[in-house]
């Protein structure tokens, strides 16, 4: 399974995060649908992460820097719907679950 650890795609077993595919630790988790290659309400997930990042004094990437990542991680893996799952804190880290994969 691919991810996007901070500014690159790279292969989850190799990435030297937990079995489960995440850091260890605390963050701030979103998990954000795409269809079609479509990214749904990203403005509002990451308003959500902002307000949950600034309790946690956590620097989260731009809104543009996580759409990039997710856009990179929709055309490395070809799939109809997804869940991505974003998780901030010292590092960015993006991962696809619940997903069906294109035929």
């Amino acid at each position: 399974m691919l991810i996007w650890l901070n500014d690159a795609l790279v292969d989850a077993a190799s990435a030297g995060v937990a079995l489960d595919g995440w850091p260890d630790g605390e963050g701030i988790f979103e998990t954000i649908k795409t269809q079609d290659g479509e990214i749904f309400e990203l403005g509002r997930h990451m308003r959500r992460a902002v307000d949950a990042a600034a309790q946690k004094e956590i620097v989260l990437p731009s809104e543009n820097l996580v759409r990039k990542a997710i856009e990179s991680l929709l055309m490395a893996e070809p799939i109809l719907l997804v869940d991505c799952d974003c998780c901030f804190r010292e590092i960015v880290l993006l991962r696809f679950t619940s997903f069906m994969k294109k035929l």
